[in-house]
């Protein structure tokens, strides 16, 4: 196998001779392979050399790697992340130098579940006070990747909890009764969701206290305002204080941002986009010693724009300008765009006269 030239030797009926090289690729055959079977999800893509291996019989260059999961045809270049299995496909291209053809060959592979443990956690209530409690259940489980689904499984402390529990997202709402007894406790089970993941449930263990009402300064709540492409959030650093007017340092408070108009907003980071809101900023209820809460509501309202035709000048008999592909900037432009917009969505053009009649022009 190799590069190997051949020089071919001809003569004529006059006994000239003359010479002619000719170059021939002998190519090798060789042995490719995939070695693995499965590994245990970690949040990245599997790995060459860590997590499965290469076999060739010969030295070789690069190889190409795409998968698919057992369940489809479709192909994805690079390797697999999420827990699952997999169909990975390998293949070496042609080297005419080196003398070896293309290769191709097929593994299937199993990325597993991670195994993790969540937190128990406990929600301290405030005696004598019936009010609804929300708790992120997130916080029972670590910072993981991909969608997680939260259930609520057993719930025990009826004479605590006035009415059935409920979960949006990964906020649980809680509706308390007034308890004057500290004796006297609930739990709910949570149970969790996550392809990624193989969870354990966890128990939230509701816990009345006495607790020191705090008063919230320091901050600015967002007001309402035009929509300008970036977040509405308060502003300062949140100062808590007795009724005294006595400081107190709190590190562990939530700040919760949701829609008011059904729109489903809800997260700790501030909204950017047109709607209705409040925002909440609160005392974990995990925090045994105090409760203290603020809220405000504000609106982020459309901004204007305007969009501007170009002119265009026809002769008569020409045809009139089509309105269904004009193209921005070449055929209008917008004015009044945020620097991170570039578009407004769909825009429907017309023809009107010069009182705003809309009017289908003739070519006369």
């Amino acid at each position: 196998p190799g590069i190997h030239v051949l020089k071919i030797t001809t003569e004529d009926s006059a006994g000239n001779q003359s010479e002619v090289l000719e170059t021939m690729h002998v190519y090798k055959d060789f042995s490719f392979s995939l070695d693995g079977a499965s590994s245990i999800y970690d949040g990245q893509p599997i790995a060459l050399g860590t997590d499965f291996e290469a076999v060739t019989s010969i030295p070789t260059g690069e190889i190409n790697f795409s998968y698919s999961t057992i369940n489809s045809e479709d192909k994805i270049k690079g390797l697999p992340t999420n827990a699952g299995d997999y169909f990975i496909y390998a293949e070496i291209a042609e080297d005419t130098e080196k003398c070896y053809k293309p290769q191709r060959t097929t593994m299937k592979y199993t990325i597993e579940p991670k195994e993790i443990t969540p937190l128990d956690q406990t929600l301290f209530i405030t005696k004598n006070l019936a009010t609804n409690y929300k708790f992120d259940v997130s916080n029972m489980i670590a910072n993981i990747t991909g969608d997680t689904i939260y259930k609520i499984g057993f719930v025990s402390g009826s004479s605590i909890i006035a009415n059935t529990p409920k979960m949006e997202g990964s906020i649980l709402t809680i509706p308390v009764e007034s308890v004057n007894s500290e004796e006297q406790i609930a739990t709910i089970e949570i149970g969790f969701s996550n392809p990624n993941y193989i969870i354990k449930n966890a128990i939230l263990t509701l816990v009345p206290t006495n607790k020191t009402v705090l008063q919230l300064t320091g901050i600015t709540m967002p007001e309402t305002g035009i929509y300008k492409g970036e977040k509405f959030a308060y502003s300062g650093t949140p100062v808590w204080s007795t009724e005294d007017g006595e400081k107190v340092e709190i590190n562990d408070i939530t700040i919760l941002y949701e829609s008011t108009d059904d729109a489903g907003y809800s997260s700790s980071e501030a909204p950017v986009n047109v709607g209705s809101y409040k925002v909440t900023v609160s005392i974990n209820n995990t925090n045994s010693k105090y409760i203290g809460i603020a809220s405000a509501t504000f609106n982020i309202t459309k901004k204007t724009v305007n969009v501007r035709v170009n002119d265009k000048i026809i002769s008569v008999g020409d045809s009139i300008p089509s309105l269904v592909e004009l193209k921005k900037d070449t055929d209008y432009s917008i004015e009044g765009l945020v620097s991170n917009d570039n578009s407004i969505g769909t825009l429907d053009f017309s023809y009107t006269d010069k009182n705003g009649k809309e009017v289908v022009p003739s070519n006369n």
